[in-house]
């Protein structure tokens, strides 16, 4: 495993959906502001505990600040060494605002979406909450998006829009390139929690699924490209700012 991926795992590591939230977007820009003076669609900032103080100066990436990723690395080591003694392990579930966004996300990152869903949100807090204790697991940690759903409503909208039959429990999905047509990878029933036995089922879900899981490289270019040629956008929920990627307020397929 790489030196600053091990390193990084003593941080909580938040990866910006950079115009999809007017929240992010102001805690983004108070962080940086380029020559453009806008908010730019990439933003890198280390902050200390209470998310307030600043550790390093913003930028774009963590290369205008190391050399490269072994630099990043120690650094990341002897500033965790302050915070050591008050560290605590991560219990939330880190979740994806809707549908939409985390097939999109998730196509993007060549990554299956684990789609949590039951029928009522209570059920649904009891699924994230035991849930949550597998995805910080070594065997699960970093390797798939998640998303919570509860209610009809929720799940007519998974099927009419993406073609999804949600069961309560535990789908794994692969999402198309575009992340429009997901295809199910694997199940862990909800059923199986009153056997307690659901951690299990929704470990070996993960498991298979990802083993499933086989989306094709991409090729930005001709991922544009083929975006264009099918008329395929992207709407977000805030105007595009960055003078490297705006267009009219659109994004053609991330």
């Amino acid at each position: 495993m790489p030196a600053v991926v091990t390193a990084s795992r003593k941080f909580v590591c938040v990866r910006p959906q950079t115009y999809e939230d007017q929240d992010e977007a102001e805690l983004l820009l108070s962080l940086f502001q380029g020559r453009s003076g806008v908010l730019e669609n990439t933003v890198f900032c280390v902050l200390d505990p209470d998310g307030k103080r600043t550790l390093t100066r913003p930028g774009r990436s963590p290369q205008m600040r190391w050399d490269d990723a072994d630099a990043f690395a120690a650094w990341l080591a002897r500033t965790f060494e302050a915070y050591a003694s008050k560290a605590k392990a991560l219990e939330a579930l880190p979740l994806h605002e809707d549908l939409s966004l985390g097939l999109n996300v998730a196509a993007c990152d060549l990554a299956p979406l684990a789609v949590l869903y039951a029928k009522r949100e209570r059920d649904l807090k009891a699924l994230v909450e035991r849930v949550a204790r597998l995805a910080w697991s070594e065997d699960h940690i970093g390797r798939q998006h998640f998303v919570a759903l509860a209610g009809e409503e929720a799940h007519q909208r998974a099927k009419e829009e993406f073609g999804l039959d949600l069961k309560e429990g535990l789908t794994l999905v692969q999402p198309d390139a575009y992340g429009r047509s997901p295809r199910a990878l694997s199940h862990g029933s909800a059923r199986d929690e009153v056997a307690k036995e659901g951690d299990l089922a929704w470990s070996k879900a993960l498991v298979e699924g990802r083993a499933a899981h086989a989306p094709e490289p991409k090729s930005r270019r001709r991922h544009l490209r083929e975006a264009g040629r099918q008329g395929i956008t992207w709407d977000s929920e805030l105007e595009v700012t960055d003078p490297g990627e705006k267009e009219a307020g659109r994004r053609r397929g991330r």
